[in-house]
């Protein structure tokens, strides 16, 4: 299994999660040209050209022999006496629901092959193995999607 220490940052710097990642897989899309842009302001369609480029991080990872220093909020009694992969299942979810662009901050960051790349966590699976007779053996897999502009 490899490991690439890949990170997701708050958008604020004030949470950190470490992936221990197995595999990353990147999708790009050309773009999207449509005949028509959307007015921040009024919320309606005006005439001219849209380009959407997408590009969507899938990164498949394990949790498995955590530490405190892998994730936010480690320090929690019930993560302490329950084990730290159990810990960062539950933070990890909490994060893809509490995380996202704000007007102060800006967008959330992924951390991988050495580049920061801007954007938010549009999907989160993990699945714990209830079959292998050890207990709290979870993986997971989170798509964080590229994004470099927010309109309102």
């Amino acid at each position: 299994m490899s490991d690439t220490r890949v990170e997701l940052r708050r958008n604020d710097g004030s949470e950190v999660f470490k992936l221990k990642s197995t595999r990353v897989q990147t999708e790009v899309s050309n773009g999207l040209i449509t005949d028509s842009i959307i007015s921040g302001v009024s919320r309606r369609v005006l005439g001219g050209k849209l380009v959407l480029d997408l590009r969507t991080f899938t990164i498949d990872f394990d949790i498995q022999g955590m530490e405190s220093e892998d994730y936010p909020n480690s320090d929690t009694p019930e993560y302490q006496s329950k084990g730290h992969d159990f810990g960062f299942r539950w933070e990890v979810e909490r994060a893809s629901l509490e995380w996202g662009w704000t007007t102060t901050a800006g967008f959330d960051e992924l951390h991988y092959d050495g580049r920061t790349l801007n954007g938010v966590v549009t999907n989160l699976s993990v699945t714990e193995d209830t079959e292998s007779g050890k207990a709290r053996t979870y993986t997971g897999t989170i798509q964080f999607t590229y994004l470099d502009r927010y309109i309102s």
